[in-house]
């Protein structure tokens, strides 16, 4: 399969794509947690983790 192949079958199926959609929003609010949950770290190495 090329890759347009795989974009067109997910656009046409509703529940796939709006699976897509949820996992890349889920993934943009754990980065912003984690951001928030280590802003307080004092420790530089931890901090470059």
């Amino acid at each position: 399969m090329t890759q347009t192949e795989i974009f067109q079958f997910i656009q046409s199926n509703t529940l796939l794509s709006a699976s897509l959609w949820v996992n890349i929003a889920l993934a943009g609010l754990s980065i912003l947690l984690f951001v928030y949950m280590g802003r307080n770290v004092e420790d530089p190495r931890a901090q470059l983790i």
